[in-house]
């Protein structure tokens, strides 16, 4: 009996060991290879694939985003446009280039290229979040919602687009963020930003004992997330004025992450909270050595001279 192999990326490459010349399968393997950033192993399978067939476009889609990860833009933008030549008709070309022209600035190229996807097709969720992520750059937030909401009408399940209406309604301070959050959470539980943000919206509306749940979870999940210690350490400090647990958990940041100028700054702020001002002024002047302009840190060091005197 064969044995079924356990993962995808052991599947594809079952497959291709009675299908070699598929080049589907290959650009689907390459795919993968990227997504653990086994880059040259990626390469080969889409060099090998471009070989056997140079006008399949999703060898293409692929190399392009092997390039954007070694950020070669050009090359990126090149081999997209390739596939464009290719496919007319292929809306997924499109939809890559809105993205990399949002990135780069270019909201007006951007739109051009969602348009171009929607008239091919105008059932293509990844275009509506593109456009609204155009939108939402602009800070037109109306029309940026309209179109996240088109994409989850018609997918469901679209995360980025769940996660921008989240993101949109909470800096509306619209109660709807919390039903968008917790329906990502509880369809994506292991995904930690949908996590993280929903922690973050609880944070902002004070209901400290629900965000501290969230961003435990995270930990769980992610002991070293230094983004939800952060926020538990501020919450300590700032809202709870737990100075001791607050310092643990700057402390732990600091492990994780040394250069991170906010930990060590509030790691400052706990200590001299806690009177322990010549161990926070040590603090407050590694922040200015690490980061001159950094204001709160200064002010910090002239209050406790003034205070030392």
């Amino acid at each position: 009996m064969d044995v079924v192999p356990a993962n995808p990326l052991e599947m594809l490459t079952h497959s291709l060991s009675s299908d070699s010349m598929n080049t589907e399968l290959l650009s689907q393997r390459a795919a993968l290879y990227l997504k653990v950033n086994k880059i040259d192993l990626a390469f080969k399978d889409i060099n090998r694939g471009l070989e056997i067939n140079p006008n399949n476009p999703s060898l293409y889609l692929v190399l392009a985003d092997i390039y954007f990860a070694m950020e070669q833009i050009d090359q990126c933008s090149a081999s997209l446009m390739k596939a464009s030549e290719i496919a007319p008709d292929d809306a997924r070309a499109y939809v890559k280039l809105a993205e990399l022209s949002l990135l780069l600035g270019n909201h007006n190229l951007a739109r051009s290229f969602t348009d171009k996807a929607l008239d091919i097709s105008n059932f293509n969720p990844d275009a509506y979040y593109v456009r609204g992520m155009i939108f939402y750059d602009r800070n037109d937030t109306a029309s940026a919602l309209k179109n996240f909401l088109l994409s989850i009408d018609q997918d469901e399940n679209h995360l980025n687009a769940l996660l921008q209406i989240g993101e949109v309604y909470t800096s509306l301070r619209n109660p709807l963020a919390e039903d968008f959050l917790l329906t990502t959470v509880n369809r994506f539980p292991d995904v930690l930003r949908a996590r993280y943000q929903t922690g973050l919206y609880y944070q902002e509306m004070e209901e400290f004992d629900k965000a501290i749940a969230h961003y435990d979870t995270i930990l769980t999940i992610s002991p070293d997330n230094k983004y939800a210690l952060y926020n538990l350490g501020y919450i300590n400090l700032v809202n709870l004025e737990k100075l001791n647990i607050a310092l643990d958990y700057f402390e732990r940041v600091l492990q994780v992450d040394p250069s991170y100028i906010d930990a060590l700054y509030n790691k400052g702020r706990t200590l001299e909270e806690m009177g322990r001002l010549r161990e926070a002024t040590e603090i407050y002047r590694e922040v200015v050595r690490k980061k001159e302009n950094y204001p709160l840190a200064i002010e910090a060091l002239n209050r406790i001279d003034v205070a030392l005197r």
